[in-house]
């Protein structure tokens, strides 16, 4: 479930490989909770040197990039990786 700017951190998806019809459909499945932004142009793949999804970012309040995970992510690795960033679930 994603936690609003209020709580401490916000969660946005943007699909790099994928377009508008794949997403909506994926969304709709898994019933996503948060946000995501579809890169149709590649500039997000390329300004972080993604390779292939699924790749977590966790940013700080002032743009830093604190921690990536590439591949899958657990539930512990999440938190251990968003208390670099000043949030603790």
């Amino acid at each position: 479930a994603s936690k609003s700017s209020k709580d401490g951190y916000s969660v946005l998806g943007i699909a790099v490989e994928d377009g508008r019809a794949a997403v909506t459909e994926f969304a709709r499945e898994t019933k996503l909770v948060f946000p995501i932004a579809l890169d149709l142009n590649s500039t997000v793949k390329r300004a972080y040197r993604i390779f292939g999804p699924p790749a977590t970012f966790f940013i700080d309040g002032q743009g830093v990039v604190r921690d990536v995970v590439l591949g899958p992510i657990t539930a512990q690795r999440a938190r251990e990786a968003m208390k670099k960033v000043g949030v603790v679930p």
